[in-house]
């Protein structure tokens, strides 16, 4: 769906393969456009799920899972009953969010580390 996201899946694989944690490579340059965590993520679900596109997506449905979590229970420490919930449906169905849930991309892990930042 997104142009980004095989080159994420490849830079992330070949880090996987070539054992450099450090420098995400693509094609064999360095892809230094993006925080490395993204790939670091994506490499652990490739080794311990196999190759696939579920594999790759992973962090990005997680971190959206997480994020969501994170809004409803500040939204119970900061206003009470209701707005936790309501926060936390509202994050989770705009449907900007379920589609980069869905995509192998650096997006939701970026949300989700800004969401904790805050």
């Amino acid at each position: 769906m997104d142009q980004d996201e095989p080159r994420f899946a490849e830079a992330s694989r070949e880090m996987l393969h070539s054992g450099d944690w450090i420098i995400p490579r693509l094609n064999g340059h360095h892809r230094f456009d993006k925080p490395p965590l993204i790939y670091w993520a994506q490499a652990f679900f490739l080794h311990n799920f196999g190759k696939s596109q579920a594999a790759f997506a992973w962090p990005s449905t997680l971190a959206a899972a997480l994020t969501t979590m994170v809004i409803y229970l500040w939204g119970r420490r900061i206003a009470g009953c209701r707005v936790d919930l309501w926060s936390a449906v509202l994050f989770a169905t705009n449907p900007q969010v379920f589609v980069h849930a869905h995509l192998a991309v650096a997006a939701m892990l970026m949300v989700l580390c800004v969401t904790l930042a805050s």
